[in-house]
């Protein structure tokens, strides 16, 4: 094996088996492991992509989803470039990765693809994961540990040093969150609009607060009126039995969104414009009521629900 043909990502960040650009000053830039490699095409580039989203779809973390739900949720995981040859991958989550993805797709590379390689991005280049067809480069590590030990290094060490603070808030949340969710929705929905939770905090930020609303989705879109600018997070399609996320399908009956307030500035009542599916809109007035008060400012080991 040829380490100076399969760079981890700390040794090289140039491009891979692609035609040199001869107005480039640095040929250091380009690594090719044959003297003829040929024009990469957009044909090619898709073809890898859509193989290799087939694998990650059955062979990444399942977690609770269905085939269709781990489908949507890792359609995005590809990322297509017309770069060189190599295919860069990004997750959500770091517990998304599995060893034996990375080994399915090495077997694909392998069989039918050996000009490539993969790249699955980390934060940093000592955590990022490198597939070519006959080895696998985790991190800075040397190539002859086992890849079981250096895949649980990697991933251990990518965790210490991963900076998606709100993706970790609301794992550690989801629960609470699903519990919410569907209560309200077993009550009946009968408001275009509710914020049924709040949690004294965002991301471990205690200047802040969290409130959650929950809309049925016939409310295309909220707008909050009278405030310039309130953040808010990603919005999340919801099942009936609460259960929310990137793998629910545009279909599911109601969809929620974090918003984020000065803690000082809090208001008890929200006057709320409401947009309609055809695109009509009104103005109402709900109040701050939610079910639960998710206090976390004494505890930083459990969570105590008020």
């Amino acid at each position: 094996m040829n380490l100076r043909e399969t760079p981890s990502a700390t040794e090289f960040v140039g491009f891979y088996n692609v035609l040199v650009d001869q107005s480039s000053e640095n040929s250091e830039e380009y690594l090719n492991t044959t003297w003829d490699v040929p024009p990469l095409t957009l044909e090619e580039v898709v073809e890898v992509g859509n193989a290799a989203r087939k694998i990650i779809s059955r062979y990444a973390n399942q977690w609770w989803f269905t085939p269709d739900e781990a489908q949507r949720y890792y359609w995005g995981s590809i990322c297509l470039g017309l770069e060189d040859r190599t295919l860069n991958l990004s997750f959500y989550d770091n517990d998304d990765i599995t060893l034996e993805m990375i080994e399915q797709l090495q077997k694909l590379l392998k069989k039918k693809h050996p000009l490539w390689r993969i790249r699955i991005l980390a934060s940093s280049p000592e955590t990022t994961i490198i597939i070519y067809p006959n080895i696998v480069r985790y991190g800075s590590l040397s190539p002859e540990m086992d890849d079981d030990q250096a895949f649980a290094t990697v991933m251990a060490l990518e965790k210490t040093i991963d900076k998606n603070i709100s993706g970790k808030w609301l794992k550690t949340h989801r629960e609470i969150l699903q519990r919410v969710f569907r209560s309200v929705i077993v009550r009946g929905l009968e408001k275009r609009v509710v914020f049924p939770i709040l949690f004294d905090n965002y991301c471990g930020d205690f200047t802040k607060i969290t409130v959650w609303s929950l809309c049925a989705k016939d409310t295309s879109d909220l707008e909050l009126v009278g405030y310039d600018e309130v953040p808010y997070g990603y919005e999340y399609r919801v099942k009936p039995n609460g259960d929310f996320g990137f793998h629910v399908g545009d279909d599911a009956p109601y969809w929620t969104k974090a918003w984020i307030f000065p803690k000082d500035q809090l208001p008890t009542r929200l006057i709320v414009k409401a947009y309609h599916t055809d695109y009509e809109s009104e103005i109402i007035t709900v109040d701050i009521q939610p079910l639960e008060v998710i206090n976390e400012f004494k505890s930083t080991n459990t969570t105590i629900v008020s």
